[in-house]
């Protein structure tokens, strides 16, 4: 079909939408066709991937399940192409064109009824309750409030609301941190608003973390303190300027959003779109949020109280759960499921259980079979590897002797380490990262505090004391975003990272905020011991997550005693912190000392190394001045301009390979703990593995590892597939030059082990044949996961940022997915097997499990018979708990 022909069949059957941008930034036309009402968006997002998504509106009225059921069956298969607009409008016309000429279906869309509009009763009075949640630790519970909130045609007062209520809940300063969080004696340690779009939306608030005896206050607390006070019918009710300033935030945000996930992003416009639009209108405003915020910020302050009261104000129907937290519930619900398994096994009998196993055995059976044959596959598959198209990066850094250099940032001017990533973004990016390889252990406890105060504290700023109301009302207005945490890219947990982005027009302001967060804080006692008392707080909720508690306990065996890695956790910490809240207000010197003494030895310029990325000549243009000026003085470092601090020394060296700090004396064991709260099971298992990015065996590895945890694959159709558990996966990580298994939300874990370790048994012996269409499909997809990991600018500069501590190219994505595609089928056993096997050896693995306590004699046994006995840990044990033991006086 030629250009023309393609063009004539757009006119003659697609109807398009014209002249819109996605915040007037992302070009994107929907096309709906004449005939049969089909639905084609197609926006022109930069990068290497093309990521598509179908939307098939389906409502049900029970809840049986079924949707998600054919969810599961639709979203196995997929292909991936790189194709124009045109023909994809060409692939969905034949497409539609076989729908049509189906009578059957062509009837059901004459009758279609559009889903989502049916009426919705008015919620006519408020309901409150209680239930009891089963959990280990009685200490705190939940509460989740409730309202009906607009209509998803409203898109003016849902986006009002979005901003309102993050007015109300999003920083330190917020009304509800401030009457719920920010006190002395806290309420709760977690306060959220979500706002659920449906054809008439729903408005959930939730308090996490609320101590047991304070769980029927939350609701009058609410409505007495928190709603009463901003309903108060004058202007002062709001500080209008804050509001402001979430509002310029939130257009930030959404741009930014553009340039970090912008698939998602356009998708989920579209698909609300085509739910609960009604007009090319209605599409025109969606595509635009960032007009809709400009508008709201000419709203005056009555226009905030009148939304506040028309959805939550005192009269407005709700309604409000209490999740109680219930020991007793824990054995209740054991106790139950063993009635209701003992009750169907009465009422089946022999016959009847071994009739329900025949079906079962058949059902699985024909999943397996009932798949496409091999001559099918291979007429979708790709067959050539051309590599892939990347956003450009140059590299300038003050590190690397082969780095490009520019005068306009003279990284070679600025006294600690640098590298600035330069590349097409309307955004700057900022990375300090700190080497902590100096700090005792007794200090790196105290990390997590002092992350924590770092945007919550009173701080100096230019030149003045100002206090953390102020401090927090100000970086709202000036920053897209603030964090502060460990490890550079969820890697290398020895560099504690304060990562701050602005827009390019703030390219100072960056550099302002990163010394007030690093240099200018305030260590007060009082904020301290409220900061402390909320993380305490925290710890309950983490308890109840099987996944945390197995993941925890692993990195207590795996990692030296006392690294970051090991000791930065809410579990573990959960008695450090309740110590140090309590020494805050008997010892208030004390604890403030310990916070200036860490920040002190981490914050030293010669331990630090600063990740830019940015446009450097669109940021210079802004500026009118060599960029690097505005960070010479950030860390009151000396004037050495070779990245190194006066007198001091590089933070590592680039040619040699990062510390691991595992623990020799870890591996080999095996730990069991329960967890009320949860009704699965939850397995991790590590070993050691290749910690050389570049090892030659790598790919080969990787290929296996992904043949073995694709979908559809080894381990998909023998665990997942019978049911065994929800999800069993193997994962490489050179970086920390470990292997993992996880087998997550599992029923029955010790088959669910068993059958897993048979099957990569044979997989290694050769016993179980590779099939070469599912080793293709892995090699497509494998290569599809490293392409990924660029296919966003921002994604492409943290790739660049982790190529320095990997010791690596900044081109080593695109080499990587050339040396996976070179890999031969046979070269998976000759080159993975050795790698994988020792996950598999109870003598070089790690093994941790989190069950409930009804499972966990049955699983300490049948680890027991397959030669891996358990050691019972209990999370309060001294081993687990970490203490603050001050100085005797």
């Amino acid at each position: 079909m030629t250009d023309s022909d393609m063009q004539s069949l757009v006119r003659s059957i697609w109807r398009a939408t014209t002249g819109v941008k996605v915040n007037d930034t992302i070009p994107i036309v929907k096309y709906i066709s004449q005939r049969s009402g089909l639905c084609v968006a197609i926006a022109d997002v930069p990068g290497p991937m093309v990521n598509g998504n179908l939307c098939f509106v389906t409502e049900t009225d029970s809840d049986d399940g079924l949707p998600h059921t054919l969810e599961h069956l639709v979203f196995m298969g997929s292909e991936r192409r790189l194709l124009s607009g045109r023909q994809v409008l060409a692939a969905v016309e034949s497409v539609e064109e076989r729908i049509l000429q189906d009578p059957q279906r062509s009837e059901i869309r004459r009758n279609f009824v559009r889903p989502f509009r049916s009426p919705i009763e008015p919620l006519k009075q408020s309901v409150d309750t209680s239930i009891l949640c089963p959990s280990d630790d009685e200490s705190s519970g939940v509460v989740q409030i409730s309202w009906r909130g607009p209509p998803a045609q409203d898109l003016y007062k849902a986006t009002a609301l979005e901003i309102l209520f993050g007015y109300m809940e999003s920083t330190a300063v917020s009304p509800l941190q401030r009457d719920f969080i920010q006190l002395a004696d806290p309420f709760c340690s977690e306060v959220s608003f979500s706002c659920l779009e449906q054809s008439v939306g729903e408005i959930v608030l939730s308090f996490e973390g609320v101590p047991t005896d304070k769980l029927a206050q939350i609701r009058p607390r609410l409505f007495k303190e928190t709603v009463a006070g901003l309903l108060k019918r004058e202007p002062v009710a709001f500080d209008m300027e804050r509001l402001h300033f979430v509002i310029d935030q939130a257009i930030r945000r959404s741009l930014s959003k553009l340039e970090t996930k912008p698939s998602d992003t356009i998708s989920h416009m579209i698909i609300s779109d085509h739910l609960y639009g009604e007009s090319e209108a209605d599409f025109k405003t969606r595509m635009n949020e960032v007009s809709t915020y400009k508008k709201l910020k000419n709203e005056p302050a009555l226009f905030w109280i009148d939304l506040l009261d028309e959805f939550i104000g005192p009269q407005k129907p709700y309604v409000c759960v209490v999740g109680q937290p219930s020991a007793e519930c824990v054995e209740k619900v054991a106790e139950t499921e063993d009635l209701r398994v003992e009750t169907q096994q009465d009422r089946l009998g022999e016959e009847g259980l071994q009739k329900c196993a025949e079906n079962l055995e058949k059902a699985i059976h024909a999943n397996m079979a009932n798949q496409p044959p091999d001559s099918v596959l291979n007429e979708f598959i790709v067959r050539n590897f051309d590599g892939f198209s990347s956003f450009k990066i140059n590299e300038l850094s003050n590190l690397l002797p082969s780095s490009e250099s520019n005068p306009r940032f003279d990284v070679a001017s600025l006294p600690f380490g640098a590298t600035v990533h330069d590349c097409k973004t309307t955004f700057v990016d900022v990375v300090m990262a700190m080497d902590t390889s100096e700090v005792p252990e007794e200090l790196r406890r105290w990390l997590m505090l002092w992350f924590e105060l770092m945007f919550e504290s009173a701080a100096e700023i230019d030149g003045h004391w100002l206090p953390y109301e102020e401090v927090t009302k100000r970086y709202t207005g000036d920053l897209v975003s603030q964090s502060m945490g460990l490890g550079v890219g969820g890697l290398y947990s020895r560099f504690a990272c304060l990562r701050v982005k602005v827009d390019a027009e703030s390219y100072h302001k960056a550099a302002k905020w990163v010394r007030t967060f690093l240099k200018g804080v305030r260590f007060d006692a009082e904020r301290v011991r409220v900061t402390a008392q909320k993380l305490a707080n925290e710890a309950a909720a983490a308890k109840r997550e099987g996944n945390d508690v197995s993941a925890t306990l692993l990195k207590l065996h795996v990692y030296q005693p006392g690294i970051n890695v090991a000791v930065y956790n809410l579990i573990r910490l959960e008695s450090f912190h309740s110590d140090v809240a309590a020494a805050a207000e008997l010892r208030p010197n004390e604890v403030v000392a310990k916070l200036e003494k860490l920040r002190q030895l981490i914050t030293a310029p010669e331990n630090t190394i600063m990740h830019v990325s940015c446009d450097v000549d669109a940021v210079h243009a802004i500026v009118g001045q060599p960029l690097a000026d505005a960070w010479k003085n950030v860390l009151d470092g000396g004037s050495s301009g070779d990245g190194r601090a006066k007198g001091g020394r590089p933070p590592f060296d680039p040619n040699t390979r990062e510390p691991l700090f595992l623990n020799d004396a870890g591996f080999g064991s095996a730990v069991v703990t329960a967890v009320g709260a949860s009704e699965s099971g939850f397995l991790n298992q590590v070993a050691r593995m290749i910690d050389d990015c570049c090892h030659e065996d790598l790919p080969a590895t990787l290929l296996l590892i992904q043949y073995l945890s694709q979908t559809e694959g080894p381990l998909w159709r023998n665990i997942r597939g019978k049911g065994l558990a929800y999800g069993a996966n193997i994962f490489a990580r050179p970086e920390k030059g470990l292997i993992s298994l996880s087998l997550y939300r599992s029923a029955q874990l010790v088959q669910a082990y068993e059958e897993t370790a048979r099957l990569i048994a044979e997989v290694l012996s050769g016993e179980h044949q590779l099939v070469e269409s599912e080793f293709e499909a892995a090699k497509r997809s494998l290569v599809y996961e490293v392409v990924a990991q660029e296919q966003t600018v921002k994604a492409a500069c943290d790739q660049a940022t982790l190529s320095y501590y990997r010791r690596v190219p900044l081109d080593y994505n695109r080499q990587l997915t050339k040396r996976i595609w070179a890999v031969k089928i046979e070269e998976l056993r000759e080159k993975g097997a050795k790698h994988i096997a020792p996950l598999f050896s109870f003598d070089t693995a790690v093994t941790s499990i989190a069950v409930h306590p009804s499972k966990l004699d049955e699983v300490t046994e049948g680890f027991k018979k397959l030669g891996r006995p358990l050691e019972n840990i209990n999370l309060d044990s001294e081993r687990v708990c970490l203490r603050y033991a001050p100085p005797q006086l």
